[in-house]
């Protein structure tokens, strides 16, 4: 799922997704609470646990996430704390 002002999201490697916005984000609303990740692909679904969010560059956020299954498809979404573009 896609923010509003994301460009691209992408598996870095097995603990890190990048997130690649069209925008500079705003860098005190990025939290570890703004960001859920699961794979519904399974039954049941089975979450990631998001152990931190940081802004690393003005338009790119890194999340780092528990352990990852290779091949397996999974959801980032916006948590109810979003991060702001500007």
């Amino acid at each position: 799922m896609l923010q509003s002002g994301c460009s691209s999201i992408a598996a870095v490697d097995g603990t890190h997704v990048r997130i690649d916005f069209s925008r500079n984000v705003d860098k005190s609303t990025v939290k570890t609470s703004s960001f859920d990740v699961a794979n519904f692909t399974v039954v049941p679904p089975v979450k990631a646990t998001v152990a931190s969010a940081s802004a690393t560059k003005d338009r790119e956020i890194v999340v780092e996430t528990s352990a990852l299954t290779a091949g397996a498809s999974y959801t980032l979404a916006p948590s109810s704390n979003p991060v702001s573009v500007i």
